[in-house]
């Protein structure tokens, strides 16, 4: 297919962009990995690119071409939902290649299915509370964040937007019938990236825009 061709139909959501498919294939190998609430984010590549990019195919079974690409549309989350020994583990490989990465507590932790009869039914005292997800704060400014694609973690993406926006869907289905979605207007940069992240880290397809003056609310 002629590459303007593809790029036109990416772009009117025809076709998925080389991001949302690297994202796809990023979430189902971290699959075969133990589960867990953490996830690693991929910041900034330093001068070993080679090396950097067998580590990142032999960390997620990405092809070489597919490996090179994931480097070019940094910040990436690279492992999402394994377990913290699993992603300490890549985490040190990778920056003993002088890669900036850092570890992401997962928008919504992975929970047990069943509990052993004797947990389930040990007594609440002195069991500690579980701890609540920080307030997403935001900052006035000239970006504006867009929901494009929800990916294969549609609950885990429903929670991540609940956190950004305090938006309700019924469920993935309705969110999905909203796309694209406007989640964040008139925010500064770190607000957005934060927001990206955040639902990056589930798999999502985020944008972020610049809009050509800042405009605030009286």
């Amino acid at each position: 297919m002629n590459p303007q061709i593809r790029r036109i139909l990416e772009l009117v959501g025809v076709l998925p962009s080389q991001q949302e498919v690297l994202r796809r294939k990023l979430v189902l190998a971290s699959r075969a990995r133990p589960r867990g609430a953490v996830s690693l984010l991929l910041r900034r590549v330093g001068t070993k690119q080679s090396s950097v990019v067998s580590l990142v195919r032999n960390l997620t079974g990405l092809e070489f071409d597919e490996a090179v690409a994931l480097l070019n549309h940094l910040p990436m989350p690279l492992l999402v939902d394994v377990s913290l020994e699993t992603a300490v583990d890549a985490k040190n490989k990778l920056e003993r290649l002088g890669v900036e990465v850092e570890l992401v507590e997962s928008a919504q932790a992975v929970q047990p299915t069943s509990l052993p009869p004797k947990l389930s039914s040990a007594p609440s005292v002195g069991k500690p509370e579980p701890r609540r997800k920080a307030e997403f704060t935001t900052h006035p400014g000239a970006y504006v964040v867009t929901l494009t694609a929800v990916g294969l973690l549609g609950e885990r993406v429903l929670a991540a937007v609940q956190q950004v926006t305090g938006k309700r869907f019924a469920n993935v289905a309705a969110l999905e019938a909203a796309l694209p979605l406007l989640l964040l207007r008139q925010v500064d940069e770190e607000t957005a990236v934060r927001a990206q992240m955040l639902l990056q880290m589930v798999g999502a397809v985020v944008d972020i825009d610049q809009l050509q003056e800042p405009v605030f609310d009286r």
